[in-house]
């Protein structure tokens, strides 16, 4: 396939790939799965053999979700994923409580995200906001049970449990490829699909208003 593009593709050799000329790229070999009926594409994650790590896809995960983080998109992300669930955050019986509005207008920039937090793939907190977020990303693999009880349970029992996190307002997501209902009712089901159009729609207005840097 890239033989053929190459040689049915024009761009100077001696000019850099600019972004619209990889773009141009990327239109033209869909265009050509559809022509030549091609079942696969081209996938950075599966030529790395990182597609079915879940590891590896919770930190870039991790990293897309990092407000400070130099990819441009600041908090943006992370809003988007957050928002539609807001009405499914637990929040404590006492203390305040943190709003919808006083979220989507906060910089978030001193979140935290971390991988791997007693267990869970990926871990956001605020502690000026007093609110934490735990991802349980699944790509091939499935729930486990440990004497009876589901690592869902398990994993939110740990986040209630936690002294940091007491008197926090917690949202649980159950990240999988096809929406998978979780076993524990705390958890709220997102699929990668929902990731991926907050990106899309994220990546696309960072484009246009210039804040991303080309390397991103």
């Amino acid at each position: 396939l890239f033989a053929y593009l190459m040689n049915t593709i024009q761009l100077p050799s001696t000019d850099p790939f600019a972004p619209e000329k990889i773009a141009k790229l990327l239109k033209e070999l869909g265009e050509l799965e559809i022509k030549h009926k091609l079942k696969g594409s081209l996938n950075v994650f599966e030529a790395a053999g990182l597609g079915r790590q879940e590891t590896k896809s919770s930190k870039m995960l991790a990293f897309l979700l990092t407000p400070s983080n130099p990819h441009g998109l600041g908090a943006e992300v992370l809003k988007a994923l957050v928002v539609p669930y807001f009405n499914d955050m637990l929040h404590p019986a006492k203390g305040p409580q943190i709003r919808p509005t006083q979220f989507l207008l906060d910089s978030l920039s001193d979140v935290t995200v971390v991988c791997e937090w007693k267990r869970i793939d990926v871990l956001i907190y605020c502690d000026r906001l007093r609110f934490v977020i735990a991802i349980e990303n699944k790509i091939d693999a499935r729930e486990m049970e440990r004497s009876g009880v589901s690592q869902l349970e398990r994993y939110a029992a740990t986040l209630e449990n936690d002294a940091k996190f007491k008197g926090y307002s917690k949202l649980h997501l159950f990240l999988t490829v096809d929406g998978e209902e979780p076993s524990d009712s705390r958890w709220m089901p997102i699929t990668h699909n929902e990731v991926l159009t907050c990106l899309r729609t994220h990546y696309d207005e960072a484009q246009r208003y210039g804040v991303m840097a080309p390397e991103a």
